[in-house]
């Protein structure tokens, strides 16, 4: 197996001279051995290969220990001591650096002391014209204190991502190649080992070895395997933050009506990533609209004919009850996005997720101002067009915060409104043939669309369930055109002024006239004569 690349980055940088002060953070688990990323690889990289004379261990609670020669509490000052002084190649690693140089409003005076020494000793012209280099590991920089990971700082931070497809292959072959006795025992239903690296996208290393040896103790492995493990192993690591979707067998012609948004994505999503073509995919979308138009199940559809793994991040069980926490959290999730990738990423009522203009008075207020940050600049990478594709749901798109809403973020903002009679004819059509009865032959789809004018999908689905219900009290093994009609008339319709206001705002945050129905153009234009009168009036609505 060839050397990390963490590895090769930081000996260049050290080789070069060009830094010799390091933090390694991120997924440092997958180089993990007895809780201890050093005994894997660094112990010997750092004596063999970058030639150090003496490499010491310090950390908080051990209050350190020189990993060469045994020597046991080597005490803080020695450590500072012995970077500043002597013309020796020594190494220098600080696990949880987050524990000996904290961030935060309540730093003690102890911890004070040796933030400066720290800081002082690092950037003394003894240290930095010498070949000895420090490294701070830890699972997330927040922690730490940002006199050593601010701007002005001369550290340098290497992100560990989590592996990405060809790491995960090679790991998996490399692994069976160790245990072939135990391979040609165990029965692999409808997978190999390029189906298994694209079913582990997103887990560590270490935890792909657990799925190994679960199969071989087990004699068998199959995709659902797979599969369940992961949601576990996910759900276990990021709580309610993440939801793995299961998106098998969703496609967008399950989807009833919206046939120009569905050709456009086809178009510029599904066959732009058959063909490898990520120039025209867009960074997000944002579907607008009021609820029950199917905005998230359209979301499902499309990753599932994508082919794409599907989440759903909930930023708002991202906060933590301590400083740092919420951030640590926060980068954790956008590093297994970016090893899920390519996927699709949703936020439901991303209207009411934190924003950076929400007040900076207390520092829960500060703490989504970050997060919001951190999310801000992780959808604006290029390097992530058409590799992390942000879907977003609104019924109150004017809420959105407007830095989000800009090209480069969310490109493309997609109304999504009640259907037309003829797209209700087809609801109505899926709906029931989802319930599993058949319909009697007096069963007038057209005459069900036009007495549900302005019903949404999900009204609709909840009147075909009505009528399931009449057909089953009824004993009936069918359901019939009677079913429905009193299905109809015992299910409202939630149509009023708010439900419209929010159309209206969908039509007016619409930015590209290819998603607006002919029939709803001539209601933009009106709408867009006199925006802020109009604005106004639909925020009084909406508020009261």
């Amino acid at each position: 197996m060839t050397n990390p690349y963490w590895q090769v980055f930081c000996e260049a940088k050290y080789q070069s001279r060009i830094s010799n002060a390091f933090i390694l953070t991120g997924n440092i688990g997958d180089y993990a051995k007895d809780d201890s990323l050093l005994i894997n690889y660094m112990y010997g990289w750092l004596s063999r290969t970058l030639k150090m004379d003496e490499i010491y261990l310090y950390n908080i609670n051990a209050e350190g220990r020189s990993l060469c020669n045994r020597r046991n509490h080597i005490p803080f000052d020695e450590i500072i001591d012995l970077m500043i002084s002597g013309e020796r190649n020594d190494a220098f690693i600080f696990t949880y650096p987050e524990y000996t140089i904290p961030s935060g409003d309540n730093i003690q005076e102890s911890e004070k002391k040796r933030i400066i020494a720290l800081h002082t000793a690092m950037n003394s012209a003894g240290f930095l014209r010498s070949k000895k280099i420090v490294f701070f590991i830890t699972e997330s920089t927040t922690g730490i204190h940002p006199m050593f990971t601010g701007g002005n700082s001369k550290m340098t931070v290497y992100n560990i991502p989590l592996p990405f497809l060809k790491r995960r292959y090679d790991f998996i072959t490399e692994w069976w190649e160790k245990h072939q006795s135990e391979k040609y025992g165990i029965t692999m239903t409808g997978i190999n080992d390029t189906i298994l690296a694209n079913l582990t996208a997103g887990l560590q290393l270490i935890t792909i070895e657990k799925i190994l040896l679960t199969a071989c103790a087990k004699r068998y492995i199959d995709s659902n395997m797979v599969m369940e493990t992961k949601k576990e192993i996910i759900q276990k690591e990021y709580g309610e933050v993440i939801e793995v979707y299961e998106t098998f067998g969703y496609t967008l012609k399950q989807f009833a009506g919206k046939e120009e948004i569905k050709t456009y994505f086809r178009q510029v999503i599904i066959n732009a990533l058959k063909e490898n073509d990520r120039s025209i995919i867009p960074k997000g979308v944002l579907f607008m609209g009021p609820p029950g138009t199917g905005k998230t199940y359209f979301a499902k559809c499309l990753a599932g004919e994508s082919g794409i793994n599907f989440i759903e991040f909930k930023m708002s069980k991202i906060l933590g009850k301590y400083v740092g926490e919420s951030e640590k959290a926060m980068e954790k999730a956008l590093s297994v996005m970016r090893a899920l990738a390519p996927v699709g990423i949703f936020i439901d009522e991303i209207d009411q997720i934190m924003a950076r203009s929400q007040g900076m008075n207390d520092g829960g207020s500060r703490v989504n101002a970050n997060l919001f940050s951190m999310l801000l600049a992780e959808m604006s990478k290029n390097e992530n067009r058409g590799r992390i594709i942000w879907i977003a749901a609104t019924n109150y798109p004017n809420n959105v915060d407007e830095a989000l809403k800009r090209s480069g973020r969310f490109d493309k903002k997609i109304p999504f409104f009640a259907p037309t009679e003829k797209e209700r004819e087809l609801v109505f059509k899926f709906h029931i043939e989802e319930t599993g009865l058949k319909a009697t032959s007096d069963v007038d789809l057209k005459k069900l669309a036009q007495r549900t004018e302005g019903y949404t999908q999900a009204e609709i689905e909840g009147i075909v369930v009505k009528a399931l219900e009449f057909a089953k009290r009824n004993k009936c093994n069918v359901i019939s055109q009677e079913d429905l009609v009193k299905a109809c008339i015992a299910m409202l319709s939630n149509q009023n002024i708010k439900i419209k206001d929010m159309e209206d705002l969908a039509l007016i945050e619409c930015n590209d006239l290819e998603f607006i129905p002919y029939i709803y153009r001539e209601r933009r234009r009106d709408l867009l004569k006199n925006s802020v009168e109009t604005q106004s009036h639909i925020g009084h609505n909406v508020f009261n």
